[in-house]
C-alpha cells in the first residue's frame, strides 16, 4: 500500500471564468497492521495527522482548469520520517469528454509494494485519463508510469507502468451510478525476484441523495504474479468514502479501506486496514 491522501484530485465544486477556488484538508490516519507482519508477530497500529492544500484556476471560458495540491503527513511512531508531497495538472470536463493529466511527487513516503515490507521512497508518478459519453453510459481509460527510489536500500528502486478501463452508468440520474474497471501493470524493481504483474477489477456504486452528500462502496481485487519466483498473491478488499458538506465552506471526509493478502508462499498472508478521517475547508 502507498500512502495517498486523495479522495479527490481538485478542490470541491467549479469556478468560473478566470475564477480560482481553494481547501484545506485537516485529515486524521490510524493504519491497522502498518508494517503488514503474518501472524504470529504482533501488529503495530499507527496514526498519523496530514494537512493539504489544493488549489484550483479556470483561466478562460474553456471547462478546462489548473490545480495543485502540497501535502505533509507526520507520522507518530519512531523511524518514520515526516513526509511531503506535490501534485500539478490539467482537468477537462466537457460535454461530452473529459481529461485529466498530472504529475505527482512524493518524499519519504511509506510504500509496501516492494516484498511486502516497509520502506521510505522517493516517488514520482505521471498520469493521464480520458472519459467519453455515449448515452447513458460512460467509458473511459487511463495510463500511469510510476517511479520509486528508495534511498535506504537502491535494491528497491523500481518503475511501475499501468493501463486500466473502465465504464460507468448514468442511467440512473444524477443520485446513483454504478462503474467497474479492470486494470494490468507491471512492477520492475532491481531486486529482479520482487518484479510482477499485477492484473486486477473492481465494481464500485455511488450514491448521491443531496447536492451536499456523497457516498461511494467499492469491492476490488488484485493478484499478482512474480516473473522470477514462483509466487502468486491475491488482494481482495473494499473501500468506502463518505463526503459530506455541512456548510457553504465546511465538508467532512470519512475515508476507509481493507485489503487481504492471501500468498502462495507459506506464512504469508495478512490484512490490513487504513482510515482517513477529517474537514475540508474551502475558501
Amino acid at each position: 500500500m502507498l500512502v495517498a491522501t486523495s479522495a479527490y484530485a481538485q478542490p470541491h465544486g467549479t469556478s468560473t471564468p478566470g475564477g480560482s477556488r481553494s481547501e484545506l484538508k485537516i485529515l486524521g490516519y490510524h493504519f491497522d497492521n502498518f508494517f503488514q507482519v503474518t501472524s504470529p508477530v504482533p501488529e503495530t497500529n499507527v496514526n498519523a495527522l496530514a494537512s493539504e492544500y489544493r488549489f484550483a484556476y479556470r483561466p478562460t471560458t474553456s471547462p478546462t482548469e489548473l490545480f495543485a495540491h502540497v501535502n505533509v503527513i507526520d507520522y507518530n511512531a519512531s523511524g518514520l520520517s515526516t513526509s511531503y508531497g506535490a501534485r500539478f495538472g490539467a482537468n477537462y470536463v466537457g460535454k461530452n469528454d473529459d481529461f485529466k493529466v498530472f504529475v505527482d511527487r512524493q518524499q519519504h513516503r511509506p510504500s509496501f509494494e516492494v516484498g511486502n515490507t516497509f520502506g521510505q521512497a522517493n516517488q514520482t508518478m505521471l498520469s493521464a485519463e480520458y472519459d467519453h459519453y455515449f448515452g447513458d453510459w460512460q467509458a473511459g481509460g487511463e495510463a500511469q508510469r510510476q517511479s520509486q527510489r528508495f534511498p535506504a536500500d537502491s535494491r528497491r528502486n523500481n518503475d511501475y507502468n499501468e493501463i486500466g478501463l473502465r465504464a460507468r452508468y448514468k442511467g440512473f440520474g444524477w443520485h446513483f451510478a454504478p462503474e467497474a474497471g479492470v486494470w494490468d501493470g507491471k512492477r520492475t524493481v532491481n531486486l529482479a525476484t520482487e518484479t510482477y504483474r499485477e492484473t486486477g477489477f473492481y465494481v464500485q456504486a455511488a450514491y448521491i441523495p443531496t447536492p451536499n452528500a456523497y457516498f461511494s462502496l467499492q469491492l476490488f481485487t488484485r493478484k499478482r504474479d512474480y516473473s522470477n519466483v514462483s509466487r502468486v498473491e491475491n488482494r481482495p478488499g473494499l473501500s468506502a468514502v463518505i463526503d459530506i458538506k455541512t456548510s457553504p465552506r465546511l465538508s467532512w471526509l470519512v475515508y476507509y479501506t481493507r485489503e487481504r493478502v492471501r500468498s502462495s508462499i507459506p506464512n504469508s498472508r495478512f490484512t490490513d486496514d487504513l482510515i482517513i478521517f477529517g474537514p475540508e475547508i474551502r475558501f
